[in-house]
This record gives C-alpha cells, structure tokens and sequence, in this order.
C-alpha cells in the first residue's frame, strides 16, 4: 500500500488523466504516422483535437503507448523463444531411429569393423 491511486484498467471517465479508447486510438495513429517527437508537441496536440487533454498529458500518453508496445512485443518475443526451446528439447529427447542401431546402439563403442560373410562362402558349407 503506497498511498498512489491505483491506475484504472478500463478506458473511460470524466476526470483528467482518464482517456477514452477514441482519444488513445488517436495518439497511436500520430505515433504511427510522425513517430514520437518528430513534431512540436503544440502542433501534435491541435491536429488530435483533444478536449480536457493537456501537452504533458499527451506526452504521458504518448509514452504509456509505446512502451506497452514494446511490453507486448518483448513478451511475444520471450513466448516465441521459449516455445522454440521447448520443441527443440523435445526433438532432442526423440529416439532416432533413422540412425544405425537405434537408441540401444546409441551407448555401444564400436570394437572394430564387422565383417558378414559374402554369398560365396555362405553357399560353401
């Protein structure tokens, strides 16, 4: 308990700092098209027309999205890996039969070559 209001989880409200989806919609859209900073912030601000909405608001938004992108996009990335490397452990784990000798083979040292009889001497006893 650290005495901070805790950060609401829905979208919405009428107090300052509350967004709605539209208006946080929007600030993605100016992020996707000019890119964080590319662009006086007085500018910004106007073409988004957002109402109860100040500079440093937009800012704090602004960062807020780009930040959860890349939460989102490291926590894909981190999901994908560990995927990987459970499948990859799994292979490993597979008896490969393709392999001469199969798994039972797989702990034998060879002491020499064998040598299996040709046709001729198999036909001579």
């Amino acid at each position: 308990k650290s005495g901070k209001p805790r950060e609401r989880a829905k979208w919405g409200g009428s107090k300052s700092g509350q967004w709605s989806l539209d208006q946080a919609g929007r600030v993605d859209s100016l992020l996707n098209s000019f890119g964080y900073g590319n662009m006086p912030w007085e500018k910004a601000h106007s073409l988004l027309h957002l109402q109860n909405v100040g500079e440093q608001e937009l800012k704090r938004m602004s960062w807020s999205l780009i930040l959860t992108v890349c939460l989102e996009s490291c926590e894909y990335e981190a999901a994908s890996l560990k995927r990987k490397a459970e499948k990859a452990a799994e292979k490993e784990c597979e008896p490969n039969n393709s392999e001469m000798g199969g798994v039972l083979a797989s702990g034998a040292t060879p002491k020499g070559a064998v040598q299996t009889p040709s046709k001729s001497e198999t036909f001579r006893k």
